[in-house]
Formats: C-alpha cells, structure tokens, sequence
C-alpha cells in the first residue's frame, strides 16, 4: 500500500484473518453437502450396514469422507445402527402407543393409490407405531396392517388420506412436500 491508501475491507491486506475464514466457511459447505448426502443414503438405502458402504456411496456421489468423519456427522444426525443397520431416527422407548412418543421411529411417509399411506419406521418399530396410530383414534383411519418396519394405513377415501397426510406432517414438524406421492 502507498501512502494513504485503506485497506479494502475483506481483502487479504484489509483483514489478516480473510483466507482462514474464508476455508472455514467453504469446510463448513462441505460438511454440511456431506451431511445432507448422508442423510439422503440412510433414507434412500435401508440396508446399509458398514460406514465403509457410506464412504463408497458418498464418492459415488462426489464426496469424499474419512471414516471418522463419517463417524462424527453420524452422531451429530442423530444416525444409529440399529439391528445392523444405519436409521437416520434415534431408537426410543415408547410408552403404551402413545402417538407423541412415536414421531421419532417414522423414517417416510409415503401415499400409494387413493386410501392408503405407506409409513417406513425404524426397523422393529412398525407394531408400536401402527398400535399408536390406531390408538389415536382418528377418525380418517379405517386400519392398520404392519409388518417389521412398514405399515399400510388404510383411510376411506383420497379426502380423509390427504387430512391425514396433513395431520401426520404437522406431528411430525415435516412440510406436505417432505411427504412421498406414489
């Protein structure tokens, strides 16, 4: 700099700091896409069971990841091997069916047809969170059919399947969009 020339803010004369922050900010970018993309393969891929499948999966995916970093973003998704394989919902005692202590074993919701919505929960889950569906009592239900990890929930029609939607993503904390069509 010459005479009285000011540093620009931001540049790297101005703030000694600049290209420390700025990788900060771009690490931060990354952790988070790897993140995300973690989230995305658990969801997606029910039967990984090794952070060596994650790890091959990211790279598919343009991510690269060490094995402990993998680890580390695991534990903060609240990601758990359960049974040998990876749920993005932390496994949780449930109180006799109780529909709020429930929310945290559905891992999809999604509808098939007209008067049916397809629920994936944590694996072992699905007898405790169809008996807390039907437990509820709503009125849009007509029944329940589950099985290990899925349950088949049966309304009288598209217009009490869409109120259910609609009361299942409010209880849940998910947007309508968050919900699978077909």
């Amino acid at each position: 700099m010459h005479g009285t020339e000011k540093p620009v803010k931001g540049s790297l004369d101005g703030n000694p700091n600049f290209m420390q922050t700025l990788c900060m900010a771009s690490l931060k970018e990354i952790r988070e896409k790897r993140r995300e993309a973690l989230a995305d393969i658990v969801m997606d891929n029910r039967s990984i069971r090794s952070q060596t499948q994650l790890q091959e999966l990211l790279e598919q995916r343009g991510i690269q990841a060490t094995q402990s970093s993998i680890s580390r973003d695991l534990r903060q998704l609240g990601i758990h091997r359960v049974k040998g394989r990876y749920v993005l919902k932390a496994w949780q005692p449930v109180k006799d069916g109780n529909i709020l202590d429930i929310s945290g074993f559905i891992q999809r919701v999604r509808v098939s047809g007209n008067n049916l919505l397809v629920i994936v929960t944590s694996p072992g889950a699905a007898r405790v969170v169809a008996f807390a569906i039907d437990s509820a009592n709503f009125p849009e239900v007509v029944g329940t059919i589950s099985g290990e990890d899925t349950i088949f929930v049966a309304t009288r029609g598209e217009e009490e399947q869409l109120l259910l939607l609609g009361i299942l993503a409010r209880f849940l904390g998910w947007e309508m969009e968050d919900l699978e069509e077909g």
